[in-house]
């Protein structure tokens, strides 16, 4: 998917790297088509080292004068600054691709006249050049992308080209909260996945001589097991009146009936937790949608 059209990077932080690490990696642009801009220049010298053919700078109105393509990874609050250094050398050729979450694109673009896309990103997208010769897939995590009305079919395609060779690219609209919620499953929810494995971990180890290396392995290897066994069971459903609308939530309570035997431990466990998780993850995506 090489373009001869010149493309910079603003902003080299965790998200930035973790795409432009991708990008390089995989060898998707040609590194003489790349600039790349960070406030600090001495977190690009490893990359400047291994692909000497990359320009570098620390002056963003410079990348966005010499820009086609204009990737932005910064903060929400980082946005309009940046927005200010580069307005004098945006035209409506150049196309904007920004990760900011919870901005619309009349924030960045008052009188609508650039073309914006933005993405929704996830930090578990990130390849590992240890396991990359080994990956026939490199696809891991979900982006989410929206185009405003300017952008073009060649703009649009290119973003969800590049972003496809490492995530699950899912073009969604700006409406009845799809993106909102989006967000918070693709993008927070490797964090909260984390934070409940982490607890889990802890406190079986509290109540337990098992060693936590042993215990982080054991949730590892069932949580991977059962996102595949999921993910088979949705995939291979039969076509049936009764079950054509296969989803996650049959799928789940498949496998917990499975599981589960009258008055049994893991039965107990699931009417335990059934009506608290509900409130929980309620009141979670109440609380975060008010953020955007």
């Amino acid at each position: 998917m090489k373009l001869k059209e010149k493309v910079g990077f603003i902003g080299y932080g965790n998200m930035g790297s973790v795409i432009i690490d991708n990008i390089l990696l995989l060898d998707l642009i040609e590194n003489r088509n790349i600039i790349i801009s960070n406030r600090n220049l001495s977190k690009l010298n490893n990359i400047k080292e291994n692909y000497p053919e990359i320009s570098i700078t620390s002056d963003n109105s410079y990348l966005a004068s010499i820009s086609d393509k204009i990737f932005i990874f910064v903060e929400p609050q980082q946005m309009k600054n940046v927005m200010i250094d580069i307005s004098q050398n945006l035209t409506e050729n150049k196309h904007i691709i920004h990760i900011c979450a919870g901005l619309k694109f009349k924030d960045i673009d008052i009188r609508n006249e650039l073309k914006i896309t933005q993405v929704i990103p996830t930090i578990v997208s990130k390849i590992h050049k240890s396991e990359y010769d080994s990956m026939e897939n490199n696809k891991t995590g979900v982006s989410l992308i929206i185009h405003n009305e300017n952008t073009t079919i060649h703009d649009k395609k290119f973003v969800e080209n590049l972003f496809n060779e490492f995530s699950h690219v899912k073009n969604i609209k700006n409406e009845n909260n799809e993106f909102e919620i989006g967000t918070i499953l693709t993008s927070c929810g490797p964090a909260f996945i984390g934070l409940l494995l982490s607890k889990i971990a802890i406190i079986s180890s509290n109540k337990s001589s098992l060693a936590v290396e042993d215990i982080q392995d054991m949730i590892l290897k069932t949580l991977s097991a059962t996102t595949s066994y999921l993910s088979y069971a949705i995939e291979n459903s039969e076509d049936t009146e009764n079950n054509k609308n296969k989803n996650i939530n049959s799928s789940a309570y498949d496998l917990m009936s499975k599981i589960a035997t009258k008055k049994g431990i893991t039965q107990e466990g699931i009417d335990y937790l059934d009506p608290r998780i509900e409130e929980i993850v309620d009141d979670l995506s109440n609380k975060l949608l008010k953020r955007f």
